[in-house]
């Protein structure tokens, strides 16, 4: 196959392209300008805009980014506040329960503090004249006694046992003796109900205290103690047997 031959024509130098200009005035091709009379337009595409290169352009910033920035920004400080609402609520917070007895305390902050015990046994108890008050769960100063409460309780007649099975019974006496700080101690169970009656009594005791002016145990006015018995009242129609320990009640 033979090609046909190719004639090339030359270009006199002082030929004048339509759009020549000097080098000064040279342009790139940049979009979108900005008004300014150093813009041109290529007469042969209109939608091209001819900037001059040595023209100053400041990039705008699209309005996804700005968005972005903000939305970091928002989101990084509320990341710092919730952090630090968390660590200043685990340095400062205190258990409900150490708060609730830091509660009682400052009401009854002799109470808290004991000036009378019955000391370390039943035989000691009994040396400095404590009574042993079954409404109380064991030995009590005369001081924080309510007689007419102690009386009240005594006068259901509760039957005791040394055993689970309820096998064996015992009277108070037996269970007066057995009051010992020292280990083991001696547990001894009732009658169903038995500790349901005992914590109603100790809420209308710690009242009537209240009302009077009287001393209350530091067993009673433990928050642990209210909580055990809150325990039992919840279950509703539904009597427990727990096993007990005589105390050596202080006030």
């Amino acid at each position: 196959m033979v090609l046909p031959p190719i004639f090339f024509s030359s270009i006199p130098n002082n030929h004048q392209f339509p759009f020549k200009t000097p080098r000064s005035q040279r342009y790139s091709l940049l979009a979108p300008p900005p008004a300014s009379p150093e813009s041109l337009s290529d007469p042969e595409n209109p939608k091209i805009t001819l900037i001059a290169p040595d023209h100053q352009f400041t990039p705008q910033r699209s309005s996804i980014h700005r968005l972005i920035e903000i939305s970091t920004t928002v989101l990084l400080t509320l990341i710092l506040l919730l952090t630090s609402q968390a660590l200043y609520k685990h340095l400062t917070q205190v258990p409900h329960e150490l708060a609730i007895q830091q509660a009682i305390t400052s009401i009854y902050g002799l109470d808290l503090t004991p000036v009378y015990s019955c000391g370390n046994n039943s035989t000691e108890a009994i040396a400095m004249g404590c009574i042993f008050d079954m409404s109380a769960s064991g030995w009590t100063p005369p001081q924080c006694t309510d007689a007419e409460l102690m009386a009240q309780f005594e006068a259901r007649g509760w039957r005791f046992w040394e055993d689970r099975e309820r096998t064996v019974e015992v009277g108070l006496d037996r269970i007066a003796a057995s009051a010992s700080e020292e280990e083991p101690r001696e547990v001894f169970w009732s009658e169903p109900g038995f500790h349901e009656n005992h914590c109603a009594l100790m809420w209308e005791r710690m009242h009537r205290a209240a009302q009077r002016g009287w001393k209350m145990t530091t067993h009673m006015l433990n928050f642990e103690h209210t909580r055990h018995c809150g325990g039992l009242m919840q279950k509703v129609h539904e009597f427990t047997t727990i096993g007990f320990m005589p105390l050596l009640n202080t006030c």
